[in-house]
């Protein structure tokens, strides 16, 4: 019976938190199926700052961008957030696999590799190299991976790989922000505008 029970016991698989950030994009019941974490990045109007999707919902967000005279900017969550997070995942996960935007738009992935360095639990990073739905895609697949028997190692290995595949595109519904910004003249604004132009962005190779 004991030899039964421990060679049982060898082949059971971890039980696996996915840890990612506010920018992917991740409908209600997915994660309520599934055990994904989200770790907001801040977004910063001029002297007030918010965590993205807690203090400010996309629909709030899209109407301070009208309404303010300067873009927003952006800061990556700060690692303490994540070594908090991990910490709390240790008691109830045996590892975690952490997939975040890509590290040349943010410092998202470096700071949650760091945090992890300070925490005695495993975890595994994906430089997803997008942003956005695909990396949610990422995840799923991973879950799926996870579902076929494969090693968290593994399905890490696996998903470091899948950008390769991925062509991420990304419209953005209001030329203000590119203007607020200084990303365009008041001309082209104009003339945008006028003509109802929608910019579409591509995310390659982990850049805009």
């Amino acid at each position: 019976m004991l030899s039964t029970f421990m060679g049982e016991d060898m082949f059971l698989k971890k039980k696996i938190a996915w840890v990612t950030d506010s920018t992917a994009f991740i409908p209600d019941p997915i994660l309520e199926e599934h055990d994904i974490y989200i770790v907001p990045l801040e977004i910063i109007f001029e002297e007030e700052t918010y965590e993205d999707g807690v203090d400010l919902t996309p629909e709030q967000l899209y109407q301070k961008i009208t309404q303010a005279d300067y873009a927003p900017k952006t800061s990556q969550p700060s690692i303490g957030k994540f070594v908090t997070l991990f910490e709390q995942l240790k008691e109830e996960y045996d590892c975690a696999i952490a997939v975040h935007l890509s590290s040349n738009l943010s410092g998202t992935y470096n700071a949650s590799v760091n945090a992890a360095k300070m925490v005695d639990f495993p975890v595994e990073h994906v430089d997803s190299k997008l942003m956005s739905y695909p990396i949610t895609a990422m995840i799923l697949k991973g879950i799926e991976l996870h579902r076929q028997g494969k090693d968290y190692r593994e399905i890490a290995m696996t998903l470091r790989e899948e950008y390769k595949m991925v062509e991420n595109y990304i419209m953005v519904g209001s030329l203000d922000q590119f203007y607020k910004g200084g990303r365009m003249s008041g001309m082209q604004y104009f003339i945008g505008n006028l003509l109802q132009i929608k910019p579409i962005i591509q995310i390659k190779d982990g850049h805009f």
